[in-house]
């Protein structure tokens, strides 16, 4: 999927937009994690935001199953969604374990 750039959107625009049916989300930087429902149940969306200057902001959206190469999803994120890339997740582990969280990355989601 690409990018899908609104001129004169804002960040906050963006994120309103693409947190549209989200059952949670959470922005981190320019990264928007969300869950949410589809054919095959529950799965975990990352919608990465960026500003194209003198246009506006815009989002790509990618979900687990293609290991985004972004790991700062929340971690009760990887409790509440059956595992769709256990490797994936272990660099989610990873991430959060360099940055302090208490989280064992032996543990399989």
């Amino acid at each position: 999927m690409g990018w899908d750039f609104t001129k004169g959107a804002t960040k906050e625009d963006i994120v309103r937009e693409a947190s549209a049916g989200a059952i949670e989300t959470k922005l981190i930087g320019n990264c928007l994690w969300s869950i949410r429902n589809g054919t095959d149940g529950k799965y975990i969306c990352l919608a990465l935001i960026e500003n194209q200057r003198g246009f506006g902001y815009g989002y790509k959206t990618m979900d687990e199953s293609m290991h985004p190469y972004y790991y700062s999803c929340p971690l009760k994120f990887l409790d509440a969604v059956p595992a769709a890339n256990l490797e994936w997740r272990e660099g989610v582990k990873r991430y959060w374990v360099r940055n302090g969280a208490a989280v064992s990355i032996n543990e399989r989601s």
